[in-house]
């Protein structure tokens, strides 16, 4: 994916991240997690797909299915929905994450 290309896919999941975290406040969630495919990375959205969770159990087992080991899956941020979006920055990692971090 080249620059420009890259640069627009940012551009298309800020907005998508803005209106998934309105959507999984709406169904009830605790968190937004932040995931990519790297199967679909020549995709517009450069892969990047988001999953509503209720709690730190679904986040857990996400962080851990994405663990070093999986090369084709990517857990990017973890987005606490009860917090606006715009000011949790990229998200928890899968280590802050992992860690401890809520």
């Amino acid at each position: 994916m080249d620059e420009p290309a890259l640069q627009r896919a940012v551009e298309i999941n800020r907005e998508r991240r803005t209106v998934r975290h309105a959507e999984a406040a709406h169904v009830g969630a605790a968190y937004l997690v932040e995931c990519r495919d790297l199967w679909d990375a020549d995709d517009a959205d450069a892969g990047v797909y988001f999953v509503p969770c209720v709690g730190v159990a679904e986040v857990t087992a996400l962080a851990l299915e994405f663990s070093d080991d999986n090369p084709n899956d990517r857990l990017l941020g973890v987005y606490r929905v009860s917090e606006p979006v715009a000011g949790q920055g990229a998200g928890l990692s899968r280590a802050a994450w992992l860690a401890g971090a809520r």
